[in-house]
């Protein structure tokens, strides 16, 4: 009978309490606020999502199944013809609708789990989603379930769709001292991929090393896809180390087979021609650009790219930024370049807003692409080079940006699922840019790039830092491994 109303934390901003109203049922079973309040002592809080059914496939793909309050319409199959059913008032009932409403070609398409109106909310009634809907899917087959195929057709079906599916390492490459290119053969997730989409990476713990006790298995990794080649199925991915499961991706024999899950999350928003498109961000900004400045350009786009890195030699894959760009800005922590000029260290200290106040004045030289003519900026970085842009917009950078450009960021949520709307671990709050009040929290991996205004930077800053301590002593125990067994670092 209690209602979650609110978390207290203490100085350091830890939790210390969760806070709830009190409910009573009336005689009608309806529950009611009593108004009275209950603090219970928490040093964590665990939340499960699921409240609502999952519809993220009709948001994307829009007019593939009827809805109905907010959750796909159910069916029956009543010999070979779709029917709809009222949605069921508990998961017990016979008649509970696995079908949705598509049905072109004969085809059918089933629905289960957080998916479905009668079943979301639980692992257990997720299981017993499963189980309840196979006979059905069996009995719309009809005769068809009793035939029996070629097998040699069986066995080059398999060998055909494993071909597609399946993901194996076919190069890793060091670009820099903390950056390294992995290359994967991945058939259909390359000619899938679009402009902005990104993967997700992990090793399989059967094929990871056991060290000392310890499982070299990776976390699951969220990479931007820096380039596919269609005709090749490959699919490339720049791996910034930043950490223990990142570090081990170096690790990665050719031929080796991996998960990889994808391509996930929103495609960029690609302008059809007359836009002047400003990219600002570092390691990821890059390979942001390699992955969608060619497909603006291709569009009648004019990409202008601020690439900020502590030294030049942290620089990688420069000739395909330089081509996927019409002008970039190099800066360094001690100096800035125009292209096509190679980014160079310097006596001069360069940070971002000032290289980009300088650039803007002229006093680097001719200025390829003007920032009075800029329409649309995307910040690619971490939480502090979001928030350096946001306010330097009102400062050092608002005589430039005359045309009030539309701002954007890609939001690096802490990330574990991928698959929109399923895990939460991406949860990040949006806010009200005139009132700073909280408006609605968003899945960060079904909607990487936001709104920088409306976007809760005090929130992001917390849930980038709630893992640290775990990450700094994971990182510390893989350099240890290493140390101890001679091995070199990869």
């Amino acid at each position: 009978g209690l209602d979650p109303k609110a978390a207290r934390v203490d100085a350091d901003g830890q939790v210390e309490a969760l806070v709830a109203k009190r409910l009573r049922p009336d005689d009608h079973g309806k529950w009611n606020d009593t108004g009275e309040e209950v603090t219970i002592p928490a040093r964590a809080i665990l939340v499960a999502t699921g409240a609502r059914p999952n519809v993220a496939y009709e948001f994307e793909y829009k007019g593939h199944f009827h809805k109905e309050r907010g959750h796909y319409q159910t069916h029956h199959d009543v010999n070979g013809r779709l029917e709809p059913v009222p949605v069921a008032p508990h998961c017990k009932i016979g008649d509970f609708g696995p079908f949705t409403s598509y049905g072109a070609h004969g085809h059918r398409v089933s629905f289960l789990g957080d998916t479905h109106p009668v079943f979301h909310g639980s692992v257990v009634k997720a299981i017993a989603s499963g189980l309840r809907t196979y006979p059905k899917i069996v009995a719309s087959l009809g005769s068809r379930v009793n035939q029996k195929g070629d097998i040699r057709e069986y066995h080059q079906f398999r060998t055909h769709i494993e071909e597609l599916l399946a993901a194996r390492v076919e190069s890793v490459t060091r670009l820099t001292p903390s950056v390294v290119e992995l290359k994967v053969r991945a058939p259909m997730a390359a000619k899938r991929f679009k402009a902005g989409q990104f993967f997700r990476l992990q090793n399989f713990e059967t094929q990871s090393a056991l060290v000392d006790g310890t499982r070299l298995q990776t976390e699951a990794l969220a990479m931007t896809g820096a380039r596919v080649d269609p005709a090749t199925g490959i699919v490339s991915l720049v791996v910034i180390e930043r950490g223990a499961s990142s570090r081990l991706v170096a690790a990665l024999q050719p031929g080796e087979p991996v998960a990889l899950m994808g391509p996930t999350g929103v495609r960029a928003s690609i302008p059809n021609g007359g836009e002047t498109m400003l990219f600002i961000g570092g390691r990821h900004g890059a390979v942001h650009v390699q992955s969608t400045g060619k497909a603006l350009r291709e569009k009648g786009n004019r990409v202008l790219f601020v690439g900020c890195f502590d030294t030049a030699q942290d620089v990688f894959n420069q000739d395909e930024i330089e081509e996927a760009a019409d002008a970039v800005l190099w800066v360094t922590a001690s100096g800035t370049s125009i292209k096509p000029r190679r980014p160079q260290d310097r006596s001069v200290t360069a940070p971002v807003l000032k290289a980009m106040t300088r650039y803007a004045s002229g006093e680097l030289g001719e200025v390829p692409i003007r920032l009075e003519d800029v329409t649309r900026i995307h910040v690619v970085g971490s939480n502090r080079l979001v928030r350096l842009i946001r306010d330097g917009r009102a400062g050092e950078l608002a005589p430039f940006l005359t045309n009030k450009p539309r701002t954007m960021a890609s939001i690096s949520t802490p990330m574990q699922c991928c698959l929109k709307g399923v895990c939460s671990q991406c949860l990040q709050w949006q806010r009200d840019p005139a009132t700073g009040k909280r408006t609605k929290a968003v899945f960060g991996c079904s909607w990487q790039d936001q709104p920088l205004d409306n976007v809760d930077l005090d929130n992001l800053d917390e849930r980038l830092s709630q893992n640290r301590v775990q990450e700094h002593l994971t990182d510390q125990w893989l350099d240890f491994l290493f140390l101890r067994h001679n091995v070199a670092r990869v």
